[in-house]
Formats: C-alpha cells, sequence, structure tokens
C-alpha cells in the first residue's frame, strides 16, 4: 500500500472531519504494525525496504498506462516509443511537490467546508472522501489505469446528485467522465493501439474531471457562506 492508493489520505478526511480518536487509532496501529515488521524482518530488511521505496518515488514512467498528473505533463517531451516501451527517467522533486501540494490544496478545501454548518453531513462526508481519494491517484507519480476504478463510488455520487438536482452541467461531466474510460477513446491498457480518436491520457482527464465535478458540487450544495469569507474570518481569528 505504501507504493500505491495510500490510506494516509482517510486518515487525512477523519483529521479534517474532527474524528481525532480515528486519527489517533491509524497512528497507533500503523506504528505496531512497524514494530512488528522490526521484530520479525529485522532492521536491514526494513532499511533495504525504505531505500526500494525512496528509489521507486524518484522514478518518473511516462508509459501509456500511466495517467498521473507527472506523466500528463512531463510526458508531453517524449515521443511514442518512450511511452509505449516503459523506459524510466528521473522524476524531478519539484513535480513530486506540486503534486503533494495539491493534495493538500484539496484536504484545505474540505477544511474551511467543514468549518461551516452543514445541513447534511453523511452527503458531505461522502465527497470528501472521495474527493480525497481521486486527488491521490491522479497527483501521486504513477496511477496505473486499473486505479481509476475509485471513480465508481464518486461517479455513484455524482449520477444521484444529478437524479436530484437535474444540473445540466453535472450530467455533462458524468457522460464526460464516462466516456472518457470506455474504449476507443481510452487507451485499452492490455492491447495499446492508437488510434485517430484515442485520448492517450483519457483516464487522468477523466479523474481532474470528476474531482473538479466534486468540488464544484460540494460547494454549491450547501449552505452558500462564501469560502473568502470563512477564510478571512479564520485568519482574523
Amino acid at each position: 500500500m505504501s507504493v500505491k492508493i495510500t490510506p494516509v489520505v482517510i486518515a487525512l478526511h477523519w483529521l479534517i472531519s474532527g474524528r481525532n480518536r480515528s486519527v489517533l487509532s491509524f497512528a497507533a496501529w500503523s506504528g505496531v504494525l512497524g514494530i512488528l515488521s522490526l521484530l520479525l524482518l529485522g532492521l536491514k530488511v526494513n532499511l533495504e525496504y525504505l531505500s526500494s521505496l525512496n528509489r521507486i518515488s524518484n522514478v518518473l514512467l511516462v508509459s501509456f498506462n500511466n495517467q498521473s498528473l507527472a506523466a500528463w505533463w512531463l510526458g508531453r517531451s517524449y515521443d511514442l516509443p518512450e511511452i509505449f516501451y516503459w523506459r524510466m527517467h528521473p522524476l524531478a522533486t519539484s513535480m513530486k511537490i506540486v503534486g503533494f501540494c495539491l493534495i493538500l490544496l484539496v484536504a484545505a478545501y474540505f477544511t474551511l467546508i467543514y468549518q461551516r454548518k452543514q445541513s447534511d453531513p453523511v452527503h458531505l462526508e461522502a465527497i470528501s472522501v472521495s474527493s480525497l481519494l481521486v486527488a491521490s491517484t491522479i497527483f501521486t507519480p504513477i496511477a496505473w489505469t486499473h486505479y481509476y476504478i475509485v471513480l465508481l463510488i464518486p461517479l455513484l455520487i455524482l449520477i444521484d446528485s444529478a437524479v436530484q438536482t437535474k444540473r445540466v452541467w453535472l450530467i455533462f461531466a458524468i457522460i464526460l467522465l464516462v466516456l472518457l474510460n470506455i474504449w476507443p477513446l481510452a487507451i485499452n491498457p492490455l492491447n495499446p493501439q492508437l488510434y485517430p480518436f484515442t485520448i492517450l491520457r483519457s483516464h487522468f482527464y477523466s479523474g481532474i474531471i470528476c474531482l473538479c465535478a466534486l468540488l464544484i458540487y460540494s460547494n454549491n450544495s450547501f449552505d452558500k457562506l462564501d469560502l473568502r469569507s470563512a477564510l478571512t474570518k479564520k485568519i482574523a481569528y
């Protein structure tokens, strides 16, 4: 889980929503698992694992089935052979920092949302968790195409919201999100062929659309207190 979608984002949601006991429990059990790893495997194996993890986290893969922000942004300067033959390149530290900051930005947004009085906290929780999961998928350096199964949960939330509100922009976003995950618009990772209508990073684009839809809907669905006013009050306090 350390090199895939990390459960830390769920703990981040607990911290945002004020579930301090859940955060403490998560930290405590993580510590217990770390101690057990040291006792059962020894210090040398654990240090080698951390060294390998550090090495992997500094690798840039612009391959066709890496649908991350890093692969999209930095992959533009590479030719097709680089994309289809899984060549590894060094990942710029600045790209890692940008991805991390974007995840924190989503977390900060929901921190402000949670500071407002909500009439439907259960609904907000579903949107908050979904947004953080989507953000952690697209903003980490490696996001394989199968990671985008994480879009199923927010897609159900958005469909339910579209049925209730009949908002045209939301319906359009859902249709676009679904189409970008279906061949031939989306590349088939088992048979990667590019057609004139294939979008190489379509899963990444669908993740961005999903995240934007969740953020916009979360702000429009609850009370109309302006986020700028909430932030101003927080700074003044």
